[in-house]
C-alpha cells in the first residue's frame, strides 16, 4: 500500500506548475496583445495629428477669406503668403481667377508643415453692383 501513495504523490508532483511549453505560450499570447495596444496608440496619435492639421488648416483659410471679403473685391489676387498659427507655420498659395467680369474665383492651397498634399480651399467673390439711382 505504501507504494501506491508514494506513487500518487509523485504523479501530482510532477503535474503540479506550468511546463515550458505552456510558459513560451502564455508569453507569445502576452506579446501578442501588447504589440496590439502599441498599434493602436500609434494610430490614435497619428489620428490626433490629422485632425489637428485639419483643423489648422481650416482656421489659416477662414481667416484669409474673412480678410478678403473686409478688404473687398478689387484686393483679391493672386499671392502666396507665410500663415504663423501657434509654433507651426503654414505656406498659404492664392490663386484667383475672374470667369466672369464682376465674378473672381479663389483658390487656397495651404501647404502643412510635415510636407503633406496641401488642404485646398475654394469659393467666389462677387463684385457688388452699384445701386439704382433713384431720384
Amino acid at each position: 500500500m505504501m507504494t501506491d501513495s508514494r506513487s500518487d504523490r509523485a504523479r501530482i508532483h510532477d503535474e503540479a506548475g506550468f511546463g515550458l511549453i505552456e510558459l513560451v505560450l502564455a508569453v507569445l499570447v502576452s506579446s501578442v496583445g501588447v504589440v496590439a495596444a502599441a498599434n493602436v496608440s500609434l494610430g490614435i496619435g497619428s489620428q490626433a495629428r490629422l485632425a489637428r492639421w485639419d483643423t489648422d488648416r481650416s482656421v489659416v483659410a477662414r481667416n484669409i477669406l474673412e480678410d478678403l471679403g473686409q478688404a473687398g473685391y478689387a484686393s483679391a489676387v493672386s499671392r502666396q503668403v507665410v500663415v504663423v498659427l501657434g509654433p507651426r507655420q503654414y505656406q498659404v498659395t492664392q490663386t484667383v481667377t475672374s470667369p466672369a467680369p464682376r465674378l473672381k474665383h479663389i483658390r487656397l492651397a495651404v501647404s502643412p508643415p510635415a510636407g503633406r498634399a496641401p488642404g485646398v480651399v475654394e469659393t467666389r467673390l462677387a463684385k457688388s453692383r452699384p445701386l439704382p439711382y433713384a431720384p
